[in-house]
């Protein structure tokens, strides 16, 4: 597999060896090669078009892995990479804006629903037909909403939790662990969710 770090020799010249070790937890998020290779392609850009002269190496990186990501429809969110690359968010999404609009890149967002089928993959055991149907159903209602308002990794943790309701399958912590968020972001969602649209209670499949 490719290093983004060999696409870009100058790094090397400038000192900065040490803000690449941190990018060998990023390449473990990586979902398959045509991820590593748009990311190694779009940092090749920015060098090119010099958008690393004066910017955070550390956070161009990991935008170049996010955008590849969501090009490919690979599931991560800028606070999985954030972690790995140990980079704040912020700097992320800032270095991502900057890859739009110096390489006129497009980058599409994710909803809920997109991040439904990692969550469900996630969890121990198989996940009943109509947990899914119930949580598809309340994550399209939370897209929606003009009332709610989260993060798409909150929003479709918290509908798995509705939809799992007192079927008791899954505790709010392993539901967040599977949607790598905290408990408390779910806390924060899964009310207005039920306020938008109860599931209808159905036996396990």
């Amino acid at each position: 597999m490719t290093n983004p770090a060999s696409a870009n020799p100058q790094v090397h010249s400038r000192g900065n060896r040490s803000g690449w070790i941190t990018h060998g937890g990023i390449l473990a998020l990586q979902r398959g090669e045509e991820v590593n290779e748009r990311a190694c392609q779009l940092f090749s850009d920015a060098q090119e078009a010099e958008l690393t002269i004066g910017r955070s190496i550390d956070a161009l990186v990991p935008a170049c892995i996010l955008v590849a990501a969501r090009q490919t429809t690979t599931v991560r969110t800028v606070e999985d990479i954030a972690d790995a690359a140990h980079c704040s968010a912020d700097k992320i999404r800032r270095s991502r804006l900057t890859l739009q609009r110096e390489l006129d890149v497009r980058v599409p967002v994710f909803l809920p629903t997109d991040l439904l089928p990692s969550i469900f993959e996630s969890l121990s055991g198989r996940v009943p037909k109509s947990v899914r149907i119930d949580s598809y159903r309340l994550a399209e209602a939370a897209e929606t909403s003009t009332d709610i308002r989260g993060s798409p990794s909150s929003l479709a943790a918290a509908a798995v939790y509705v939809a799992v309701g007192i079927r008791g399958r899954w505790s709010q912590q392993e539901i967040a662990k599977a949607a790598d968020i905290s408990s408390a972001s779910i806390r924060n969602h899964y009310e207005a969710l039920e306020a938008l649209d109860s599931p209808a209670t159905s036996s396990a499949d």
